[in-house]
């Protein structure tokens, strides 16, 4: 069925300039267009950022990026500034469209703090409390916002953060649909959007960004979860039992719909998402930091993918009731219908791991060899230092303790996997492996 616009409404107009549909409309977000709405329609009133933020209902900051958004887009300007014709065609842009990037997983991770979530809203300040902001350590705050952290991996890396107060965000208490900002996250569903200019990107240092502009309609389909055990149970949680909480509700995860990075769009195909979904929860990160994912096996011995298949690992050094517990992973080998798990919290099963780390001047490298009571595995795992970042997170205290903290999602390996008495039961390629390894500064 065709729409169209009520006639009667015709006898009251405004104009828009058809550039705001023709390029920006699918790449804006909808608070950038709400203000763009509001400043065509009152030309002469004074439309700055706090005004537009007391008339719209929103965030001071997330106005002015709104309002940065249009400026630096040539569809607005400061009052006095000279009128700027751009005519010359973006070469960069235009060379950009001939190449395409390489696969590459598609990742969500969520995080909450450790105290009640009404308790966070409370305590919450109009704008969001960012902990590396000079002011803010200076006076003790500790940081309180909700983070929108979007990016890619490659040979350009990058991540994006925007930062919203939690008194703008919202999720009930009894299922993943969180809303805040233009931005929204259920089981099934991801859209969002999320920008920072160079400008930001150079003089605000607390953002922990790069500047890049983002923005994504995905739909989800959780295909094999890992669920590490009872150290994730309602009672543990309770008692804050873990300085650090993880669960993999998708180990395999796969992705459709449309991704927009700096203003080229790409198709999310779902059987090549290779894609990931996780929660981690609690009162700060543990150093070191290993996390390794892929659902994009193919075994070596049969040349099969293993459609029905997916590698994980993390952790580190966790800490249960403040004592740490040195170099232990909790790993999840869920391998065509079967999990084989190396999981240290189930002491009974014999687990034994070791890992490490190398890192190279063009290849990193990891290490992971484990057991229990009925088999074992070794792992290798290689990625491009070039294509990887450090990737930023500030602990709820504040400290940013992580700064060499690798992340990366273009890795490659190998999986040998065995019987307990040394038959083997595949070698198995990995590619498209989502990786991590950082410590704490010395």
């Amino acid at each position: 069925m065709t729409y169209q616009v009520n006639p009667a409404l015709w006898s009251g107009v405004f104009a828009i300039p058809s550039v705001i549909v023709d390029e920006h409309l699918r790449l804006c977000s909808g608070l950038a267009l709400k203000v763009l709405l509001w400043v065509l329609r009152h030309p002469n009133e004074e439309n700055d950022a706090e005004a537009l933020s007391l008339s719209l209902k929103q965030a001071k900051s997330d106005i002015a990026d709104a309002l940065n958004y249009w400026e630096e887009n040539g569809v607005l300007q400061k009052i006095g500034a000279p009128i700027i014709v751009n005519t010359e065609k973006n070469e960069a842009q235009d060379e950009s469209k001939t190449s395409s990037p390489k696969t590459q997983p598609v990742v969500t991770r969520t995080g909450r703090p450790h105290f009640p979530r009404e308790e966070a809203i409370s305590l919450a300040e109009e704008e969001p409390t960012l902990g590396q902001l000079p002011e803010n350590k200076a006076a003790g705050k500790k940081p309180s916002y909700c983070m929108v952290k979007a990016g890619a991996w490659g040979k350009n890396p990058k991540q994006i953060h925007n930062f919203y107060s939690m008194k703008y965000f919202e999720c009930p208490d009894d299922e993943l649909n969180i809303r805040v900002g233009d931005c929204s996250l259920t089981e099934t569903h991801m859209s969002g959007y999320s920008r920072v200019s160079e400008e930001d990107a150079k003089n605000h240092p607390e953002y922990m960004s790069d500047a890049g502009d983002m923005m994504w309609d995905l739909d989800i389909d959780k295909k094999i979860t890992f669920n590490v055990g009872y150290g994730a149970n309602s009672l543990f949680r309770k008692l804050n039992s873990f300085e650090m909480f993880w669960h993999a509700e998708g180990i395999k995860t796969e992705y459709s719909g449309t991704i927009w990075l700096d203003g080229e769009e790409y198709e999310v195909i779902p059987e090549k998402s290779y894609g990931y979904a996780d929660k981690n929860w609690g009162g700060d990160f543990t150093s070191p930091w290993l996390w390794i994912s892929s659902c994009n096996l193919t075994s070596l011995i049969s040349g099969k993918k293993l459609n029905n298949s997916a590698f994980e690992a993390g952790g580190g050094r966790p800490k249960a009731f403040g004592i740490s517990i040195p170099r232990k992973l909790l790993i999840g080998f869920y391998y065509e219908g079967k999990m084989y798990e190396y999981n240290f919290a189930r002491f009974w099963n014999m687990v034994k791991i070791d890992f490490d780390f190398e890192e190279g001047e063009e290849i990193h490298t990891w290490h992971v060899n484990a057991s229990n009571r009925n088999s074992r595995m070794e792992m290798v795992l290689y990625c491009k230092r070039d294509e990887m970042m450090f990737i930023n997170y500030e602990a709820p205290d504040g400290q940013k303790r992580h700064n060499r903290l690798w992340n990366g999602g273009n890795g490659w390996g190998e999986i040998k996997l065995y019987k307990k008495d040394g038959t083997l039961i595949d070698h198995v390629k990995m590619e498209n492996a989502g990786c991590e390894y950082g410590e704490y500064d010395k």
